[in-house]
C-alpha cells in the first residue's frame, strides 16, 4: 500500500449518510436491484418501502427472488398486472413486516406460467 493510497481514506464527515435503500442495494446483484426497483414501483408507497428495506435481508432476497421467478414468463402487460398485485397485496396492511413477507410468495403469483405452452 502506498502512502498516497493511505491518505485517501474516506471519513464520515466527508460522506453523506446512506439511506437504508442504498445500503441494501450494495448487497444486491444486478437482477436483485432490478427486482427491488420493480417492487418499489409496484408498491408505490414510500413509507412501506422504507419499512421493507429495513427487514431481514434473507427475507428481502427471498421476496426479490419470488419476483424474478414470477416475471420470467410474463409479457409487459402481465408484468404490469403483477406490479398492481404487489400494491394490492401490501395495501391490506398499514405496514410491511416479516409476516407480510413470509406470505408474499404464496399470497401473490403472477399467473404468467399458466399462459405458457408448458
Amino acid at each position: 500500500m502506498t502512502k498516497n493510497s493511505q491518505t485517501k481514506i474516506n471519513t464520515p464527515t466527508n460522506q453523506k449518510a446512506k439511506t437504508p435503500e442504498e445500503t441494501l442495494k450494495e448487497k444486491l446483484n444486478a437482477t436483485e436491484k432490478a427486482n427491488l426497483d420493480f417492487f418499489k414501483e409496484g408498491l408505490n408507497d414510500e413509507n412501506k418501502f422504507n419499512q421493507f428495506v429495513l427487514l431481514n435481508e434473507v427475507k428481502i432476497k427471498a421476496a426479490l427472488e419470488h419476483i424474478r421467478t414470477e416475471l420470467e414468463n410474463c409479457n409487459d402487460e402481465q408484468k404490469n398486472t403483477f406490479k398492481e398485485g404487489i400494491n394490492g397485496y401490501f395495501s391490506q396492511s398499514s405496514q410491511i413486516d416479516d409476516n407480510a413477507l413470509d406470505g408474499f410468495k404464496t399470497g401473490l403469483n403472477s399467473l404468467c406460467n399458466m399462459f405458457t405452452g408448458g
